[in-house]
């Protein structure tokens, strides 16, 4: 049912809240659980005309490589997840940071391990510039 529309149970992955908070996606709030953060505002830190492609790049890059690296976290292989995570940041910074508005803002997008967690993790952030 819920391909024709009917969605009992609407949520809102880890890739696309973080990059919603980038895109000025204010309902983003409304889909924020207890394991999420949001402190300051959602603004729209992009380039006019990049929100979408950066929105479209983001999500399956950061899904991707949250999956990827849980499957090494889960068999064990550290030096193989700490691997994922590395080149999915890379890829990150190479494309979506680079539509960015640097002129106003300082914007973080990355996913991470949290060893005291135990736990993978997307994190977003975006300050103004001074």
């Amino acid at each position: 049912m819920g391909s024709v529309g009917i969605r009992y149970k609407v949520a809102w992955g880890p890739a696309y809240k973080a990059i919603a908070v980038l895109t000025g996606d204010k309902r983003v709030k409304n889909y924020m659980g207890t394991n999420d953060s949001l402190s300051g505002d959602v603004v729209n830190v992009f380039l006019k005309g990049a929100t979408r492609i950066a929105r479209a790049v983001a999500v399956p890059l950061i899904t991707q490589g949250l999956v990827i690296a849980q499957f090494a976290h889960e068999n064990g292989l550290a030096t193989e997840r700490d691997a994922v995570i590395s080149a999915v940041n890379e890829k990150l910074t190479n494309s979506v940071l680079k539509m960015v508005d640097t002129s106003a803002y300082t914007v973080t997008l990355n996913i991470g391990y949290d060893s005291v967690a135990d736990k993978l993790y997307a994190y977003a952030k975006a300050e103004t510039v001074a």
